[in-house]
């Protein structure tokens, strides 16, 4: 009545109403709205949600943000044109003004994804385990929110969810199947161990990344394998051979970083290295070696030694022997704490002897292997060993020697000469 008496618009009047004191409540506020919609209704040109909240606000003075919010929903306006006065951006306050409807959780993901009406998906992603979503509407969130399948697995760490709810919202969010699958996946966490190959992701720069190589490597493990960190101490050593060949992957971790993944967390051990390395990748003694005495490893002699014996499938040969011999002693630069080290990683005295080529006597060899560390005993039957089986004299000129200058009384002693001689034939 009052437009076509007075030919004002819609919310000209707003302003003689306030002053009539016309409008007195929230219920009436309400009512006066409903009526402009209704005009905005018939006429799209007219009353927009932008226009009732001038009226609510600078002529009606209401300017809690939710009680104007309240009267625009109440009054008939669509949700997401009230959101979208932002009024309310806050997605902790959003959350306590929809929180008794259903679908709040999909609709903040929605107002907050790229492209949507606040167009800032950092400013929900990380507050959504505080916001009280469980994994699962998480991940749908995370991936309404735009995110890519490493960036949904960081958020999921970073919010504090289980290590299982991480690798099954990163797996949910691949969708991805086939023969590779597993590889895939291994790609996926890759991503997340660093901020770089996570993309545009600026809460990552600047509050650092706790989600390291071995906390992706105990995920494929439990998740692909069933292996927890101390499945691969002492058993298991077929499975824990597949976890090592998926983390060597090139474009996943590399051989160096698997074997220091799986040396400190999964407490596998250098004989499991040495298996792996040797027996399963192929490599030789000196490119362990090479592997082992770098960082981030730095294996010891005694360590490196180990793994080349466990990478044995049976007794070393001569040339396999001084392969192994010169690899460890590029390490050591000394030929008696490279034999030395032989020794505590477990090669016998005779895989030693093999070794000595640059030791002519086989006296010599016999104090040699004694001062290394073997047994007399040991040390005896090794020399008898390979007397046998690679020389057609010299056995003679051996015993004989043994006796010669006190030889034994001062190295030996003679009780321990006649126990190890008789030993020989025994």
């Amino acid at each position: 009545m009052l437009r076509e008496v007075f030919d004002v618009e819609y919310y000209d009047f707003a302003p003689y109403l306030k002053a009539a004191n016309f409008i007195g409540s929230h219920g009436e506020l309400v009512e006066l709205v409903k009526i402009y919609k209704a005009f905005r209704d018939q006429d799209p040109a007219n009353i927009g949600a932008a226009d009732a909240l001038y009226i609510v606000d600078n002529i009606f003075g209401v300017n809690d943000p939710r009680t104007i919010m309240q009267i625009l929903l109440e009054a008939g306006y669509d949700r997401d044109d009230v959101v979208n006065l932002h009024r309310i951006v806050d997605p902790f306050e959003l959350k306590n003004f929809f929180a008794s409807e259903y679908g709040w959780k999909v609709w903040l993901a929605q107002w907050f994804r790229r492209g949507g009406i606040f167009d800032t998906p950092e400013a929900l992603a990380p507050h959504l385990k505080s916001l009280g979503y469980d994994a699962y509407e998480a991940t749908n969130a995370l991936k309404i929110l735009g995110y890519t399948p490493a960036q949904v697995g960081w958020f999921l760490w970073r919010n504090g969810y289980s290590k299982d709810d991480v690798i099954w919202g990163v797996r949910n969010a691949m969708n991805v199947y086939g023969f590779e699958w597993q590889v895939e996946l291994a790609k996926v966490l890759k991503q997340m161990t660093s901020c770089e190959t996570l993309g545009d992701l600026p809460t990552c720069h600047s509050g650092g990344n706790s989600f390291t190589a071995a906390d992706a490597a105990e995920l494929l493990g439990k998740y692909l394998y069933g292996i927890t960190i101390y499945t691969c101490m002492d058993t298991n050593e077929v499975t824990c051979l597949h976890l090592y060949d998926l983390l060597a992957r090139p474009d996943v971790f590399g051989t160096a970083k698997a074997i220091e993944i799986m040396l400190t967390r999964f407490q596998a051990g250098y004989r499991l290295a040495g298996i792996y390395l040797m027996r399963v990748s192929g490599l030789t003694p000196q490119q362990v070696v090479d592997i082992l005495k770098k960082e981030p490893i730095q294996a010891s002699a005694d360590e490196i030694a180990y793994a080349l014996r466990s990478g044995l499938r049976v007794e070393g040969t001569p040339t396999v022997m001084n392969e192994i011999f010169n690899a460890l002693k590029s390490y050591t630069n000394d030929d008696f704490e490279t034999l030395k080290a032989l020794k505590n990683g477990g090669f016998s005295a005779y895989e030693q002897v093999l070794v000595m080529t640059y030791v002519l006597r086989l006296e010599d060899k016999l104090l040699l292997l004694i001062d290394v560390g073997y047994s007399p005993q040991e040390a005896y039957k090794a020399i008898m060993r390979y007397v046998m089986e690679n020389q057609t004299d010299g056995l003679d000129a051996f015993l004989q020697a043994l006796t010669k200058d006190n030889f034994i009384v001062d190295k030996l002693y003679w009780n321990t000469l006649v126990l190890n001689v008789y030993s020989l034939f025994a």
